[in-house]
This record gives structure tokens, C-alpha cells and sequence, in this order.
């Protein structure tokens, strides 16, 4: 039997040949920026302020940037994630999970966010830590001209039970005027090649990347756009000094209302 040819047309048409490589290392840089946002809505703070440092830049959690990719897997590929928003939805518990798995090489082998980006699994009722080839730091958030951000909070009044006497109540939306965030990351070959990463997973990883930015936008979070993408290619599983193949920088930026309005009949 032949093998399948590789369609690198499913995926992202700005992703380069090389950055399909499952089995060399990468190391990558998302730009991406907003204005009257919180970029940080993530499980651990899902309607706080901005997480600001002394000298006033935003902070975004890496699991905030990791769950913004797995929404794109799973909207856009349908594949399937063992921390699934769908499987949520339908009532379905992480215990429930991980009934479907013996082991955690099972875990890997069935998951696409755990063969990507590691986790914890719990097949048998035991838990087990596993270290995916892709890792995220902390994303740093800078205002205008590299300068602090300013955050600002709005009350707002929130529409409650009607059949109440207090039907309504005070709340509030924490945003930022405007902020540019810098989120990097590392791809290590030599995890991609353990957990058996195709050159598949690298297109729809790459592609969730590009496309976080403004994939499922909400009220609380508001619009992120992405700006660039640079990607940093080694020639083997490790990288290191001196084994850099390819050092590219992918512009992203997408204005849809730059084009042309369509002429009215």
C-alpha cells in the first residue's frame, strides 16, 4: 500500500514548507494586539482585571493562549481534545475522559491537546503527568509605543431574574484602551518524535497559532487581531547555537474592513 500524499492545502496557506517538520525543533513568537480588551480570559481568571507588573505591562496566561489554539483544533479540524469545550457542554467530566483510556500513551495517541501540548490524564484512577513538545510562556502585554497600559473598568448593569424586585444588578468590565501582546513559545523535535507528532498535527498546530487571535471572540474578552507570527526552524531535534536552518517572519495582519464594500445593486 503507498502512502498518502501529504495535502499541506488543508491548513493555513501562509505556513512555510520547512515548519511542517514534526521531528526538528522550533521556536516562535505571536504577536497579536486589541483595543478595548482583556486579553487574559483564561479558566484561572475568567473575569478578573488585567494581571499587571510594577511597571504597568499585561500579563497573558499560558493557559489562556493554549486554550484560545485548542478552540481552533477542535472548531476548525475537529479534532479531538481530551480538555474539550463540546464534551463540556454535553455534561461530560474529565473522569468521564478519562474512562476511555488504559494508559497515558493512550492518552497521546487519541488526544490531539495531549499529544501537542501535555497535561494530566487520570486513565485507572491514577494521575500522570505528561510533557508535551510544545511549550508556552507567559505573554507580555506593552501599551502604545512599547509605554504601560492603561486599564480602565466600566459599571455596567446586568439584566437579572424579571420576576424579582431586584431585577437588576451592578457589575463590571475591566478593559484595556489598547495593548500589543508578545507570546513565545517552543516546539522540542525530539517530544514531537516520542509522542509520534505527524506532519498533520504540525499544520493544525501552526494554524491554531495563527488563528487564536480572533477565534471565538466575546463581550468580556473583546477582539484580538493577530499582527505576526516569527518562526525560528532548527536543522535538528534540540536546536541550540549554531543549528538555526530557517529564521522567517510571517505578517499577519488582517484588517476586513480594508477591503472595497461591495457595490449596492
Amino acid at each position: 500500500m503507498t502512502a498518502q500524499k501529504f495535502d499541506a492545502s488543508k491548513y493555513d496557506p501562509r505556513i512555510l514548507p520547512h515548519m511542517f517538520d514534526p521531528e526538528v525543533s522550533h521556536n516562535f513568537k505571536l504577536v497579536t494586539e486589541g483595543e478595548r480588551v482583556m486579553p487574559n480570559q483564561d479558566p484561572d481568571s475568567p473575569n478578573g482585571g488585567a494581571r499587571l507588573t510594577p511597571d504597568e505591562s499585561a500579563l497573558v496566561s499560558d493557559p489562556c493562549a493554549k486554550r484560545s489554539m485548542k478552540d481552533v483544533m477542535e472548531d476548525v479540524f475537529g479534532e479531538e481534545l481530551y480538555l474539550s469545550r463540546k464534551a463540556a457542554m454535553k455534561g461530560e467530566t474529565g473522569r468521564g475522559r478519562a474512562a476511555n483510556i488504559a494508559t497515558a500513551t493512550d492518552a497521546v495517541a487519541k488526544y490531539t491537546d495531549v499529544r501537542l501540548f501535555g497535561g494530566v490524564v487520570n486513565p485507572g484512577g491514577r494521575a500522570h503527568q505528561i510533557l508535551g513538545p510544545v511549550q508556552l510562556e507567559v505573554g507580555v502585554g506593552v501599551g502604545r509605543d512599547g509605554g504601560p497600559v492603561h486599564q480602565h473598568t466600566l459599571v455596567i448593569t446586568r439584566l437579572m431574574d424579571q420576576t424579582s424586585r431586584n431585577a437588576t444588578a451592578m457589575g463590571r468590565k475591566t478593559v484595556l484602551d489598547y495593548v500589543r501582546v508578545t507570546q513565545e513559545g517552543r516546539y522540542a523535535g525530539y517530544l514531537g518524535k516520542r509522542h509520534n507528532v505527524s506532519r498533520h498535527d504540525m499544520g493544525v498546530l501552526w494554524t491554531s497559532i495563527m488563528r487564536c487571535a480572533g477565534h471565538r471572540p466575546s463581550a468580556s474578552r473583546g477582539f484580538m487581531r493577530p499582527v505576526s507570527l516569527q518562526v525560528v526552524t532548527f536543522d535538528n531535534e534540540f536546536g541550540g547555537v549554531g543549528h538555526v536552518a530557517h529564521n522567517d517572519v510571517i505578517d499577519l495582519s488582517f484588517d476586513p474592513f480594508s477591503a472595497e464594500p461591495d457595490a449596492k445593486a
